[in-house]
């Protein structure tokens, strides 16, 4: 509780030598405590080269069952499939490099690199809980560490260094696509208690910000009070530490965590579930963290937005790994979906729990697909498109983009895909 008002609370803005020193021995010690939390949060997941017996305890939790093959949406997608890329080879290859059995070459690195979207359907599927997202997230770090990474996603963690985002892309070009919505900015003065953190992909993606805009203006629409950070926003840090760059995520997060206190931001609104999940799981304790669907369903249920009756349609849901798997939240985005005149709510469905990976999470946005390779954006549209769905509805930019992907690229008649916020925008009542 102390670290949390410490990071939240301001300066005291005297002008005396002696305060001044105080207040910076204060704001010193409040950097500490922050960094001192975020290692903390990390502990469980350190790099291998630094816990190895640790890490060796958890490979011998396996005992070789199989029931993840069938579960991990990458094992059978990607030639050649053999045993070294089902997460039971994984964890058998891991516990070879500990016990120096195994040379981490080429072929071995890029298991760990291209074939996990660290999406915990395994995880699911295992009887004993062998944590085998964690345990691919420590081979990525002793892999970089090694200097043996993917060009891709070198040059995606060289960009979050220098830009702030993963895109190379001008960080005052952030927020331009907003411009017109007139959000209240505290780059510019603003004052809000309620942070829209809208993240990288809407920020430069332009499929991403169609739906962001939509959720700005549901935002609006329900009288909240909120504010973003505009240029000043920077990456979350999720992907970073997917991807094994643990020094560059808590650097990420520090500024992230600076940019709140100083704005007196007490709630944070995420557009995207990676960035939920990293808000929630790997930053210290500070404040409130929602996924906007779970801000949005009690403010339609306490009618501050209705919907008009609109055409019926077939809508199947996909649960965003980051959302549902890593975070139990599956009821809130249903909820809202029932909500909406005209609408049948289609389940997809797995047979280990709800959602099966688009395949764009866990750095795989930034480590491309081999030739040959069958993707699981196109068997999910596929099995919806098997259900009579028209619709399929995504509560995730990185969804939104690898399945629109998919249904440009795919063959036959497969349904559209479209954001939820972009579904309640379209349908409310004006």
């Amino acid at each position: 509780m102390r670290a949390k008002k410490a990071a939240l609370r301001g300066g005291t803005g005297r002008s005396s030598q002696k305060q001044g020193e105080k207040v910076g021995k204060k704001n010193s010690m409040r950097r500490k405590v922050t960094r001192t939390g975020m290692l903390e949060k990390l502990k469980k997941s350190v790099p291998v080269s630094e816990n190895r017996e640790g890490e060796r305890a958890r490979t011998r939790q396996c005992v070789r069952c199989g029931l993840c093959l069938a579960a991990c949406p990458l094992s059978g997608a990607w030639p050649p499939a053999g045993e070294v890329a089902t997460p039971r080879g994984k964890v058998a290859m891991l516990q070879g490099f500990l016990a120096g059995e195994l040379v981490p070459d080429t072929f071995f690195a890029a298991e760990f690199w291209q074939r996990c979207t660290l999406c915990r359907a395994c995880e699911t599927a295992c009887p004993v809980g062998v944590p085998v997202a964690e345990l691919v997230v420590g081979a990525r770090r002793w892999l970089l560490e090694q200097g043996k990474v993917p060009a891709t996603a070198a040059g995606a963690l060289r960009s979050l260094r220098l830009y702030g985002n993963p895109w190379r892309r001008p960080p005052a070009e952030r927020h331009a696509w907003a411009a017109l919505l007139g959000l209240k900015d505290y780059a510019r003065g603003a004052r809000a208690e309620t942070l829209l953190y809208l993240g990288c992909l809407a920020a430069y993606d332009p499929r991403a910000q169609r739906a962001a805009r939509a959720l700005a203006q549901l935002l609006l629409a329900a009288g909240v009070d909120f504010a973003v950070l505009g240029a000043a926003e920077v990456c979350c840090g999720r992907e970073a530490y997917s991807l094994g760059e643990e020094g560059l995520f808590v650097w990420l997060a520090e500024k992230n965590l600076e940019l709140w206190r100083r704005h007196g931001v007490r709630r944070v609104v995420t557009f995207s579930p990676h960035c939920y999940d990293a808000f929630k799981n790997l930053y210290p304790p500070w404040g409130e963290v929602w996924h906007y669907s779970d801000f949005l369903a009690p403010l339609v249920e306490n009618g501050r937005l209705r919907f008009a009756p609109g055409p019926s349609r077939r809508v199947a849901y996909h649960d965003p790994c980051h959302l549902g798997r890593h975070n139990g939240v599956y009821e809130a985005p249903r909820a809202l979906l029932r909500q909406l005149p005209g609408v049948t709510l289609v389940e997809v469905g797995a047979e280990y729990g709800p959602g099966v990976c688009c395949e764009a999470g866990g750095g795989r946005m930034w480590l491309p697909a081999p030739a040959g390779s069958r993707s699981p954006a196109h068997d999910l549209l596929r099995r919806a498109a098997a259900l009579g769905a028209e619709v399929v509805a995504v509560a995730c930019p990185f969804c939104l983009v690898s399945l629109d992907g998919a249904v440009q690229t795919g063959q036959g008649d497969l349904p559209a895909v479209t954001e939820l916020a972009e579904l309640l925008w379209g349908a409310l009542a004006r």
